[in-house]
């Protein structure tokens, strides 16, 4: 039982895995906005551009203070967190349009394609953010 508990702590203290616990959580609800917005019949960019908006309010504030456990009080870290989502969402539309509109993959299938694409983005940059 100990070894399981120096485990989970030891997974805690690693950045890494705090990202991958904030991203789980913040993507499911991203993709639960997102799906959502598909079925009230939303077209499928402006759905995932309103999804991925609304998840990285609550985002900023647990990467910053939970996973690289930031002190930094200032407005810029803000603007460069605001730059970076900015970033990774126009990649992720194009790669949704791409695999939708060119490619023919499914709409749903290809949100989650671009999910993957975000985080890679989002983790290296934050790392150098906070």
């Amino acid at each position: 039982m100990l070894n399981n508990l120096e485990l989970v702590r030891g997974l805690l203290s690693t950045d890494v895995f705090r990202f991958l616990v904030v991203g789980f959580f913040n993507t499911l609800f991203s993709y639960s906005v997102f799906l959502i917005l598909i079925f009230m019949g939303i077209y499928y960019i402006l759905a995932s551009f309103l999804s991925y908006f609304v998840a990285i309010l609550g985002s900023y504030w647990l990467n910053k203070k939970w996973v690289f456990k930031s002190e930094k009080k200032s407005l810029s870290t803000f603007f460069g967190f605001v730059m970076i989502n900015s970033i990774s969402l126009t990649l992720g539309l194009l790669s949704i349009f791409l695999l939708v509109d060119v490619i023919g993959v499914d709409v749903l299938l290809s949100q989650v394609f671009c999910i993957f694409i975000s985080m890679a983005v989002n983790f290296v940059s934050y790392k150098v953010l906070f």
